[in-house]
């Protein structure tokens, strides 16, 4: 039985989703939205953006579902997905639903051993979280990167090179630090990161910075 809070929060996601896109979201995709409580992750039933520590924080259930929306629209196979940001692990359990494999990158060891221990806890087990820089990570062969945090200037290599031919990058991005943060995807291809079209209008977004290793 979902709660209403819950069946609340879906109808939040699916009105502000369709501001953005004509395709309605999936229902698979809402289905897995009802059924994974949020607030085993450090989130509430409420369509907004929570503090998980660190100056972290669980995305906005909104951009958690049309993220993975657009995955599964444009992902030309689910065998493998990795996260770079993993946070909480929400993202990565909303993920496990429809990938094979699912490796989440965090750079906090706290929230990576905290997000690793929940999502065992939870039956997860199909689910990795590493600790790591997601700028020096080793990553992939896989069929789609995310990228849960807010990206500037250059992609890293790692992240292109780590997907195979035809899969897919969706981070939310801009190309200077004053410019206004968009979500972006792109498809790999024999001549590099090719940009896609994935919305009908463009989303502008606020996510915490992506930080680099020094």
């Amino acid at each position: 039985m979902v709660s209403d809070n819950r069946q609340a929060m879906i109808d939040t996601i699916v009105q502000h989703a369709a501001k953005y896109q004509k395709k309605p979201l999936s229902d698979a995709l809402l289905d897995t939205m009802r059924r994974v409580d949020r607030t085993d992750f450090g989130g509430t039933e409420e369509d907004s953006a929570r503090p998980i520590g660190h100056g972290q924080t669980i995305s906005q259930p909104f951009m958690v579902a049309i993220m993975t929306d657009i995955i599964l629209e444009h992902a030309s196979q689910r065998e493998s997905v990795v996260e770079i940001g993993a946070g909480s692990g929400y993202q990565a359990a909303i993920l496990s639903n429809f990938f094979s494999h699912v490796i989440g990158i965090e750079r906090l060891k706290p929230l990576a051993e905290a997000a690793q221990a929940r999502l065992d806890r939870l039956g997860y087990h199909q689910i990795n979280i590493q600790h790591d820089s997601g700028d020096l990570a080793v990553i992939g062969p896989c069929d789609v990167v995310i990228v849960t945090c807010g990206v500037t200037g250059d992609i890293p290599k790692n992240w292109s090179n780590g997907l195979r031919d035809q899969g897919i990058l969706l981070a939310p991005y801009a190309k200077q630090t004053d410019g206004d943060m968009q979500l972006m995807l792109w498809r790999k291809a024999e001549t590099g990161l090719l940009p896609i079209n994935a919305l009908d209008h463009p989303l502008y977004c606020q996510f915490v910075p992506f930080v680099r290793a020094e």
